[in-house]
């Protein structure tokens, strides 16, 4: 899967791409682990909600740079959140 990000194309992962997809559909508004989880990988999922937090670092370190336009927020003991830097 690959994403266009400032005109470049950049290389995710099938979980990266539907997490990048999840979060950004959910813009401005905080998504739990559960919720992501759940959406992701299904209600059946019994493994470590910290598996969110491995994708999400990865998502950053491929698509979040100085000239993003967008940030993916912790929001902490909750999930995360997806919205447009502050100027």
């Amino acid at each position: 899967n690959k994403a266009v990000v400032a005109g470049k194309e950049i290389d995710l992962t099938v979980k990266e791409t539907k997490t990048l997809v999840y979060i950004i559909s959910n813009a401005g508004r905080t998504s739990s682990r559960e919720h992501i989880i759940n959406a992701i990988w299904g209600y059946d999922y019994f493994g470590d909600t910290r598996v969110v937090d491995t994708i999400i670092k990865r998502i950053r370190q491929k698509i979040i740079t100085e000239d993003s336009r967008f940030e993916i927020q912790s929001v902490y003991g909750v999930g995360y959140k997806i919205e447009e830097k502050a100027t």
